[in-house]
C-alpha cells in the first residue's frame, strides 16, 4: 500500500518547518542523477535520501529542508533530528517522487526530534 505523505510529524506542526529566529537555515538536494558515491556538502545533490539526512543531522541549532528530485528511491530511512532542531523532506510531488521500502521494513521512521514529510508517496514498507 503507498501512502503520499503530506503531513508534519511529532508535535503536528505544518509545513514548512521555518527556522526560529537563532537558527540557521540549511538546503541539502537529493538527486538519482548525481553520481557521487557520499554526501558530505550541501553544494552537491546527494545520491540518496538517507545520505541527505545523516548530512543534515551534522547541523546544529538548524532547520534542515532536503529538497528531493523525481525519481523512485529503494531505502529504509531512519531520521534522529538533534536537539531543537528541524528537518523537512520535501518530494517533488507525490505522482513524482517515491520511497519504496521494498518490503523490508519501515520506508521513514522519526527516532527523534521535529520531522516534516511532504509531497512524496512512501510505499512497500
Amino acid at each position: 500500500m503507498a501512502v503520499a505523505a503530506t503531513a508534519a510529524l511529532a508535535g503536528g506542526l505544518l509545513w514548512p518547518l521555518a527556522a526560529r529566529a537563532n537558527m540557521t537555515a540549511v538546503t541539502i538536494s537529493v538527486s538519482k542523477a548525481d553520481s557521487i558515491s557520499t554526501c558530505n556538502s550541501t553544494g552537491l545533490a546527494c545520491p540518496s535520501i538517507q545520505g541527505a539526512i545523516n548530512l543534515g543531522e551534522t547541523y546544529s541549532n538548524a532547520a534542515v529542508t532536503i529538497d528531493i528530485a523525481a525519481g523512485t528511491y529503494n531505502e529504509n530511512d531512519s531520521i534522529t533530528v538533534p536537539g531543537s532542531d528541524t528537518l523537512s523532506l520535501v518530494g517533488s510531488g507525490a505522482s513524482s517522487t517515491v520511497v519504496n521500502g521494498t518490503g523490508s521494513g519501515t520506508v521513514a521512521e522519526v527516532t527523534s526530534g521535529t520531522a516534516a514529510i511532504n509531497f512524496l508517496t512512501l510505499q512497500d514498507g
